[in-house]
This record gives C-alpha cells, sequence and structure tokens, in this order.
C-alpha cells in the first residue's frame, strides 16, 4: 500500500513537472513579446524619420545657400552647397533642378542636363521642370527630345509660356516657320513682355520677307525695355 503511495506521489511529482503552462500564462508571455517586437520597430521607425527629417533639414539649408550663392555670382560656392544638398536627399526636387542650374551658368552643361533629366523624373508632373529640361536639350542639339518635352510641359500646363516658345524654337530649327509663329504669338500671349520671345518673332517675320511685321515686331521689343536700358 505504502509502495503505491509513493508511486503515485512520484507519479503526480512528473505529471506536474510536465505540466503546461495555463492558457492566462501562455497569453501573458506572447504580449510580452509582441510588445518587446513593437518597441523594436517602433524605435526603428522613429529613427529613421529623425534621420530623414534631419537630411530634409540639412538639404534645404544647403540649397537656401547655394541659391543665394548663384545669385552672388559665386557659381563655385553654389555648386559645392547645391552638391552637398543632393548629397542629403538625393529625392529632394529642388535641389536638383537649383543644383542643374548652377551647373548650367557653370558651363557644365552635360551635367546639368544629368541632374534636370532626374529632376523631372523625380516629380513628371511639374510642367516648368520639363520644359526647362527641354530647353536645356534644345540648347544642346538635341531638337527632337526638346520637343517632346516641350509637348510634354505643354500637356501639363497649356499656359506655360516657356513650353510654347520652346516648341516654336524646335519648329523653327527644322523650317516650319508658319508653325513655329503660331506657338510663338502662343508664348507671347501668355506672357507680352518676354524679350526672348519678341526678338524671335522678328526673325522670323525677317526670314519670311514680312518686312513691316518684322519693323513692328521690333518696336514691340524696344517698347519691353524700361526707359534707359534699350540696346544699343
Amino acid at each position: 500500500m505504502n509502495m503505491q503511495v509513493s508511486a503515485t506521489s512520484d507519479e503526480r511529482r512528473i505529471t506536474g513537472a510536465r505540466r503546461p503552462h495555463s492558457a492566462a500564462t501562455i497569453l501573458s508571455l506572447c504580449l510580452t513579446h509582441s510588445a518587446a517586437l513593437v518597441g523594436l520597430v517602433g524605435c526603428a521607425s522613429l529613427r529613421r524619420h529623425g534621420e530623414a527629417t534631419e537630411a530634409a533639414t540639412a538639404c534645404r539649408q544647403f540649397s537656401r545657400e547655394g541659391v543665394a550663392a548663384m545669385e552672388r555670382g559665386d557659381l563655385t560656392r553654389a555648386r559645392s552647397l547645391l552638391d552637398q544638398a543632393v548629397a542629403a536627399s538625393a529625392t529632394d526636387v529642388d535641389a536638383r533642378r537649383q543644383l542643374a542650374e548652377a551647373l548650367w551658368q557653370e558651363g557644365s552643361r552635360e551635367e546639368a542636363l544629368v541632374h534636370a533629366e532626374r529632376a523631372v523624373e523625380l516629380d513628371p508632373r511639374n510642367a516648368p521642370t520639363v520644359a526647362r529640361c527641354g530647353e536645356m536639350l534644345m540648347a544642346l542639339g538635341a531638337v527632337d527630345q526638346a520637343q517632346r518635352r516641350a509637348e510634354q510641359a505643354l500637356e501639363l500646363d497649356p499656359t506655360l509660356p516657356a513650353a510654347w516658345a520652346l516648341r516654336g524654337r524646335a519648329y523653327r530649327y527644322r523650317g516650319e516657320h508658319e508653325r513655329a509663329l503660331a506657338d510663338l504669338h502662343q508664348a507671347l500671349r501668355y506672357d507680352p513682355a518676354s524679350e526672348e520671345t519678341l526678338l524671335d518673332i522678328a526673325y522670323l517675320q525677317y526670314q519670311l520677307g514680312r518686312t513691316q511685321r518684322c519693323v513692328t515686331s521690333q518696336q514691340n521689343l524696344m517698347e519691353s525695355y524700361t526707359p534707359g536700358d534699350e540696346p544699343r
């Protein structure tokens, strides 16, 4: 009898040692583990957010200083600062566009175009950015690509004078003078004081032998200057 009781006690001890945790205990352990994981993920997200915010702030600061340097005519300083802006935030469209302008003014035109194209990739629905990229392409002799950019910009904003003027110049390059004039007049409609567009129109009228219209265009051009600033 004693042996049986002893065996039963041993059995209970063994059974008790193998008894699984209660449902409440398991739930508590799971919740604790999950909270720890969430905490780790949350900390990582906050850390990444903080880093992104710092990068964006640095990018804006470098951009402001770079634009100021460009306005002063210090293109070397401007390029250095805007390079740093892009390094801080490679997806910032304004920094890319400003760096492209600094490089263009500096004379590094091929490199400027690379950044202008990248700005378009980052913000393909920004019509002025698309048109400016097209102007760079036109200046580099890529007329077909320039015209495509002009048409892309016009689809986004049909009132953008730079896009009308760009496509007009592409037509003029191909000898399609009437189409060029039509587009240039549209550009002038949205920007009546554009000296460059007035000059383009006068030149085309001269090429087409329309002397009186050429003279009228030249008069309009002269009237666009403020007194004392007329070209001599």
